[in-house]
């Protein structure tokens, strides 16, 4: 008796084993299988978001070859180049290639309602003559180069984007020598809003250009000491920018900043031409 029981316990533990093994396996399997995709699906997510977040923005130093070679991206080649001037970092394109001003508005995420300040060192290619020379050339004469960036009338030629289909380009003549020496490598003016992305803070070194540009295809000169001698950013703020309006003989500041508005009533008092300060810039007006 004691056998027989014990043959059929052996039995009864047989058959739950097999059991268990035909009705757990597919679990298992799909189980194994299940987290096997996972991983795989994962491991790829990280890796493209490795790939996207590459650093691909390259320092460049201040030097002549250098800046020359920076002319050339920016005239021939439609390449994004950042550069320093008195105020902050900017981030030009020639502002005359239809296909290279995207690329701004793209690497800042910046709307396209938003127009651009070209850097220039004589604004007449860009202004309609039918403006008013004699006020623009005295706001010129005292307060550029430096920051002040004037709005006017365009000519026909200049891009649309550029201007946010407003008719008015903003012109400003930077006083730092390494901004100044890669618009005469270029040969062509440069639209340079600050090197940021938009609405970030704008950045006072190509350390801060990095850090907020670094995945965009762009150039960064690296000004330092031995490379210029005007201080890099030394404003530390953006450009004053102000609209002229010849037929209301009005200026009106859109952007308070470097240039106070006191200096440029003083600068006019003799003329008939009356300036506005708007109490906020916004969006509408101007941006980073």
């Amino acid at each position: 008796r004691m056998l027989l029981f014990l043959l059929l316990l052996l039995w009864f533990r047989s058959i739950l084993v097999i059991s268990v093994v035909f009705c757990w396996s597919p679990c298992m399997v799909s189980s194994f299988a299940l987290k096997r995709i996972v991983t795989t699906t994962t491991a790829t997510a990280t890796r493209r978001r490795m790939s996207s977040n590459a650093m691909i923005a390259k320092l460049v130093n201040a030097s002549d070859t250098s800046l020359a070679e920076c002319g050339k991206r920016l005239r021939n080649d439609g390449g994004l180049v950042s550069f320093p001037t008195e105020t902050v970092y900017g981030l030009g394109c020639n502002a005359l290639d239809q296909d290279a001003i995207p690329k701004i508005f793209q690497a800042k995420e910046r709307p396209h309602t938003d127009p651009l300040i070209v850097h220039v060192l004589d604004a007449k290619e860009l202004w309609d003559s039918s403006n008013d020379d004699c006020i623009l050339r005295l706001l010129c004469k005292n307060f550029w180069p430096g920051p002040l960036t004037l709005v006017a009338r365009a000519k026909s030629h200049v891009p649309e984007l550029l201007m946010a289909k407003t008719g008015y380009v903003a012109c400003r003549s930077p006083q730092h020598d390494v901004a100044r020496s890669l618009l005469q490598h270029a040969g062509v003016p440069i639209a340079a809003p600050s090197a940021n992305k938009f609405g970030h803070v704008s950045p006072t070194s190509a350390q801060h250009v990095l850090e907020d540009l670094g995945t965009e295809d762009v150039w960064i000169v690296e000004a330092t000491t031995s490379s210029s001698t005007t201080s890099c950013c030394n404003v530390g703020v953006e450009s004053t920018v102000a609209k002229y309006d010849e037929q209301e003989h009005s200026l009106t500041v859109l952007r308070q900043g470097a240039v106070s508005v006191k200096e440029l009533r003083d600068c006019l008092s003799n003329t008939r031409c009356r300036v506005f300060a708007k109490s906020l810039a916004t969006k509408e007006h101007v941006a980073n």
